[in-house]
């Protein structure tokens, strides 16, 4: 299998589990946004749900970042289907609301730093913090997205956070559709 059929198989597996997440009664979803930002082990009363939800043919040790996904997923009362994006660009979407200017009363560049610099370990601290603020804000977040993302966020290439801040830091609209480039000055 190549890597575009692995990463294509990949998505389809992470979008069938958000369909499942999604398709959850409202006790269910409760549940696991009670467990949101906590690890399986530490999770309360989740297991059998989780483990009815998962594909078996996940590792192991990629079960925490399924988890964290589904409980996140159960915070979104949104009906509507994100398209396929990145979570630089709900982000990015959240800003233009709030005003991406504005950014030193609020501190969103600090927090998507952090965000950038967080350990897979401090994933589940630092995400849901800024997930919560986006769902609030009905930002839509493709969800199989941000699971396939997350599944190598340990990589030592650090793939993921360079291209979520090549989007997010990278350009910015000059307000003629094209884009700048940011010199990363004081403009």
């Amino acid at each position: 299998m190549n890597d575009a059929n692995r990463g294509d198989a990949i998505r389809n597996k992470a979008e069938d589990f958000i369909q499942r997440v999604k398709s959850l009664t409202p006790g269910e979803r409760a549940l696991l946004k009670r467990n949101a930002g906590c690890r399986l082990s530490e999770s309360r009363g989740a297991l059998p749900l989780f483990y009815r939800l998962c594909p078996r043919s996940i590792p192991e040790w990629e079960e925490d970042i399924w988890f964290l996904i589904a409980c996140l997923c159960c915070l979104d009362r949104s009906e509507k289907e994100a398209e396929e994006r990145s979570f630089a660009r709900s982000l990015l979407d959240f800003l233009g609301k709030d005003g991406f200017e504005a950014d030193g009363a609020n501190g969103w560049q600090r927090k998507v730093t952090k965000l950038l610099d967080a350990s897979q370990e401090e994933l589940f601290y630092r995400l849901p913090q800024v997930v919560k603020r986006l769902v609030d804000n009905r930002v839509p977040i493709d969800w199989a997205g941000l699971l396939t993302d997350l599944r190598i966020w340990h990589w030592k290439s650090r793939i993921v956070q360079k291209r979520w801040a090549r989007e997010f830091f990278g350009s910015k609209s000059n307000g003629t559709g094209e884009e700048q480039e940011n010199d990363g000055g004081d403009n």
